[in-house]
């Protein structure tokens, strides 16, 4: 089983795609333990201009990719973990407007992960959007395991479309009593919510209606499954915990 798979899913950005890649090739020290799969849309404007760019990744990195029915980011990024790729041991969402920054970014959030929560909540590193990452304290390009989408039944609550993926986030960890943050680990987001000049995508995100259906969603999460997921969370990491006290005796 191979040990991390970042996901991205892109829609009418081409021109991020490459810039985001280039980087986390760069930076990364898992090698041949860790892949890229890229997620493209069979109904994306810029479909062609984005497989006229990918071919030197797949070549050089064997980077994983597809080219599929349109979805949002919360069902690629279930699809992917529990359908398509559920083999890995941990998963990572990244944009296509993230920067990876940081050398052995990758060794160093999972091996803070497994020591801080034996994998359970999420981990992140800082995405410099603000100053203070405690003020607002919702993660931003997070791992998560394959072990806990598995128990739980999925990686983002299928409710949440389009946005509210880092209030879940940072919810869960909060009732798992995780802190996330890695602040050593640096992944830069170039668009959030608040961007001066947002493109169509974001402009989506920013809308009115997005965040209806996400504050709808977010509702249905934490009124059917949240107290559940949490408890579950909960019960497979202290059986963890013991079987690590009786082996040690």
């Amino acid at each position: 089983m191979k040990r991390l798979l970042a996901i991205c899913t892109t829609f009418r950005r081409p021109h991020e795609l490459p810039q985001m890649l280039d980087t986390y090739y760069a930076t990364r020290g898992l090698d041949d333990d860790g892949d890229m799969f890229v997620y493209l849309h069979n109904d994306d404007p810029k479909l062609g201009d984005y497989l006229s760019k990918i071919g030197h990744y797949t070549s050089t990195y064997n980077m994983l990719y597809v080219v599929d029915k349109h979805r949002c980011m919360q069902e690629v990024l279930n699809h992917t973990c529990l359908e398509r790729y559920p083999d890995y041991e941990y998963y990572q969402i990244i944009t296509d407007d993230a920067r990876y920054i940081t050398p052995n970014w990758d060794l160093i959030l999972l091996n803070e992960f497994e020591k801080r929560s034996n994998g359970w909540g999420f981990i992140c590193g800082d995405d410099r959007l603000n100053d203070n990452w405690f003020a607002w304290r919702h993660p931003s390009m997070e791992i998560w395991s394959r072990k806990q989408a598995q128990l739980v039944g999925f990686a983002y609550p299928r409710t949440v479309k389009h946005r509210g993926q880092d209030s879940y986030t940072k919810e869960l960890c909060d009732g798992l009593g995780i802190c996330p943050l890695v602040p050593e680990v640096i992944i830069r987001h170039l668009q959030g919510m608040l961007c001066a000049n947002p493109d169509e995508n974001l402009a989506f995100i920013n809308s009115r209606e997005a965040e209806v259906e996400s504050l709808a969603g977010l509702t249905l999460w934490r009124n059917e499954e949240q107290a559940r997921q949490i408890a579950l969370i909960k019960t497979a990491w202290e059986k963890e915990l013991q079987g690590e006290h009786s082996s040690a005796l």
